[in-house]
């Protein structure tokens, strides 16, 4: 009902003017370096960024919790396997270790500077926006390229460069998982080597974050799916679709190679990493329910959604918001209006990036309803794709609607309707350069990475290399309380040339092997306001303590909370006591403290 295979497929390159781009044509020397133009403008962040960390950061960035365990694990890749991801707070590993091997490119590159990992993220993000912009282009031409510019400037925009550049696991593989869903799309629709592509993209996504697993996964085999029923229901009519075992091949391929360490780890080693993975989620309790992630998926689907007005919750401080009793999903109406479109103009393509669309939600509800917990705004960052790509969809039906059902019909009545399609292409990239811009300067004005922490870990850290007792053995790491500074203070003594392991197996964890020698000392680590207050260990020495202090503003802020609660509330009401409380321990105790033990192996 949609129409025929590829009546509305754009080819990038081809002399043929697609028929979403025929509006277009008298602007025909834009429109063929329109991509370019686009994709510059929004990769344009992305290298303001990259420069600014080199240039601007550079040596001073010192990592913190799973930031300094990432860059431990890029630091093993040529000396000792790697073979997994990054440790879960489930006693498991994620997946596969191919973020590692793609963020050492930069940081080789870079001398080992730890902004390596950040200028690796933005470089992931960089090519993820501008393959989405050539999926799109291919798919639907220059209005579906525009549209998703657009879409993508707005995610942009709300997303903030902090996170853009960012290397954690639940942020760095979220604009790759749009370019997975686009290229499902694309796959489904009709292009068979988009396959290929998609399995790589897919297998970056779910090794670096087990999370994004089940929409990634559902999505590759819708694509797959809805290809094989194509080339069987048109195996007489091979101009129609073209041959799918060569890019099937490509694919397990492309599937088995990446997958190559985890697989190893599975058959290999005594970790059964995967294993262990599939009986946590087999066997856990405390999901959160079909309830609760239709309304977290719903929340990005709302009328004001995170990944157009930005978020809401940050880092782990506060739980993913959702929809309170029955919101109206708008951007699941208006895609409604959108496939009414798509069957009018008989659209295939739309309708099937609909249909994939449609694909990603549903498998987005499950995802979410699947964690255990708690759901924390962090876990769930990949959904502002689902609300982006909704986006993209209607943006580019109203776009159809408007060049092909209203203009067609006023052609008699409005003077000179053909230039309609060019102002909004020029209405479009004005939006583009608009975010750009946007994006651009907040990626300059943007406080250092991880620049809270920053204080204190230079200052432990540096306390540890001078007191450390002397010795050539390795140096081995026994426990961390109350915080994640122990990869840190762990990556700085190695990159002074201190040999160190990790001899428990806790969230910072990632290298329980024994180096060779004789262990000269163990350290331990304990963070948090009370760690000030923390015992020496018997046998034991006290060799690093470094305390952040509130500040005078901050004390300021905490007694004028304490008068407005009084003089609102009343001073004996709990509001007041709360606030009291909260005063006294800003006056009490710092705001954060680290101490470091270090105990001499006899």
């Amino acid at each position: 009902m949609l129409g025929d295979v590829g009546a509305r497929t754009a080819r990038v390159g081809s002399a043929e003017t697609s028929p979403d781009d025929r509006p277009l044509a008298g602007t025909a020397a834009l429109r063929r370096h329109l991509l370019l133009i686009v994709a510059a403008l929004l990769v344009a962040p992305f290298v303001i960024g990259a420069i600014r960390m080199v240039f601007a950061i550079g040596g001073s960035y010192e990592p913190w919790a799973d930031h300094a365990a990432i860059e431990l694990n890029i630091r093993d890749i040529g000396h000792h396997a790697v073979l997994v991801g990054l440790f879960s707070r489930y006693v498991w590993f994620h997946p596969g270790p191919l973020l590692f091997y793609v963020l050492l490119i930069p940081y080789r590159l870079l001398g080992s500077m730890s902004v390596g990992m950040q200028v690796g993220a933005l470089a992931i993000n960089a090519a993820s926006v501008a393959g989405c912009l050539v999926v799109a282009r291919r798919r639907g031409g220059t209005p579906a390229m525009l549209c998703t510019a657009v879409a993508l400037g707005l995610f942009m925009r709300s997303t903030g460069a902090d996170t853009l550049r960012d290397p954690w696991p639940p942020y760095v593989a979220v604009l790759p998982l749009a370019l997975v869903l686009l290229l499902s799309w694309s796959v489904a629709d009709g292009r068979a080597w988009a396959l290929p592509w998609a399995v790589g993209v897919a297998s970056f996504v779910v090794q670096t974050h087990i999370g994004f697993a089940p929409v990634a996964l559902s999505l590759v085999v819708w694509g797959l799916v809805v290809s094989c029923v194509r080339t069987f229901r048109s195996r007489r009519r091979p101009e129609v679709s073209a041959p799918l075992l060569r890019p099937l091949l490509a694919s397990l391929a492309t599937g088995f190679v990446l997958w190559i360490p985890p697989l190893y780890a599975q058959l290999f080693t005594s970790d059964h990493n995967l294993s262990k993975i599939y009986h946590y989620f087999t066997t856990a309790h405390g999901a959160a329910g079909w309830s609760r992630g239709w309304r977290v998926v719903e929340y990005q689907l709302s009328r004001r959604p995170e990944w157009l007005f930005g978020v809401r919750n940050s880092f782990l401080s506060g739980f993913a918001p959702s929809a309170q009793g029955a919101a109206v999903p708008w951007l699941l109406v208006l895609g409604a209006g959108a496939l009414a479109v798509a069957i009018v103009l008989r659209h295939r393509t739309l309708g099937m990036l609909l249909a994939t669309l449609v694909v990603a939600t549903a498998t987005a509800v499950y995802a979410v309803s699947s964690i255990t917990g708690g759901v924390f705004a962090y876990l769930v960052r990949w959904t502002w794709v689902i609300g982006a790509c909704w986006g993209i969809a209607i943006l580019w039906a109203a776009w159809l609607a408007v060049s092909e059902l209203l203009l067609p019909r006023l052609a008699g009545r409005v003077p000179r309707p053909r230039l309609a399609p060019a102002t909004s292409a020029g209405v479009a990239l004005l939006a583009v350069l608009a975010l750009a811009t946007t994006a651009s300067v907040s990626a300059v004005v943007s406080a250092g990475p991880q620049a809270s922490h920053q204080h204190i870990i230079r200052s432990a850290s540096a306390q540890v290399r001078a007191h450390l007792p002397p010795g050539s053995g390795p140096v081995a790491f026994v426990g961390s309380f109350g915080g994640l500074e122990e990869s840190a203070i762990a990556l700085q003594l190695e990159r002074h040339g201190v040999k160190i392991f990790f001899s428990d197996f806790n969230g910072d964890n990632l290298r329980t092997r024994r180096p060779h020698g004789v262990v000269r000392v163990l350290v331990s680590v304990v963070s948090g306001p009370a760690s000030v207050d923390a015992a020496t260990p018997p046998g034991a020495t006290r060799i690093a303590r470094a305390v952040v202090p509130y500040s005078r503003a901050e004390l300021a802020r905490a007694r004028a909370v304490v008068r407005s609660a009084e003089a609102r509330f009343g001073p004996q009401s709990r509001f007041a006591a709360a606030a009291r409380n909260q005063l006294r321990t800003i006056e009490t105790h710092p705001k954060d403290a680290l101490v470091v033990f270090a105990q001499r192996v006899r």
